[in-house]
Formats: structure tokens, sequence, C-alpha cells
């Protein structure tokens, strides 16, 4: 594949995309994620400790998600608890 290299870390070999490569290992990003309807705040935990807000009848998860698999996960949990996503944004530090 044009552009992308290995990086082995701890044992473990891991396809690295050009992207990447320039910073090595990738480093969390601080996503906010809106939904629709009010997820109670003790949900916190269960979505890995992102701050749980709301906004005009919308509840905002926001924290630090480490990478795209972890991001995806949140947003299975989302669906497994049928809640709508009206919006995911990564914000820039």
């Amino acid at each position: 594949m044009l552009g992308v290299s290995k990086l082995k870390v701890s044992g473990v070999t891991k396809m690295m995309w050009p992207k990447e490569q320039d910073s090595g290992i990738r480093k969390s990003q601080i996503y906010e994620i809106r939904l629709r309807g009010k997820l109670d705040k003790d949900w916190s935990e269960w979505f890995e400790g992102m701050t749980i807000s709301y906004d005009d009848g919308l509840t905002i998860l926001k924290g630090k998600v480490l990478d795209q698999a972890a991001l995806r996960g949140l947003l299975t949990k989302i669906w497994d608890l049928n809640h709508t996503v009206i919006s995911e944004t990564r914000i820039r530090e």
C-alpha cells in the first residue's frame, strides 16, 4: 500500500497511514457528541468518563477519545441505548 508503514509497539505491529506517521503514536482527541433526549449523568462511567451535560433538549457527551475504534465503540453504545446522534464533532485543541 502506497504511503503505509509499519510501527512495532510492545511487540505488536501496527499499520500507519501517512498522517499518523507525522506525529508518531496517535494522541487522543476531544469529541463532542450530541444526542436527542436526556441521558442520565450516571452513564458517564460507561461512556469512558465523558462529561454529560444538557442543552435545549439534547444530551452532550464530551471528552477524550483515543482513536477511531474507541469513537466507534462510543457510537455503538449510543446505538445500543436507542438514542439518536444529532452530531459528532472533533474539538481542536
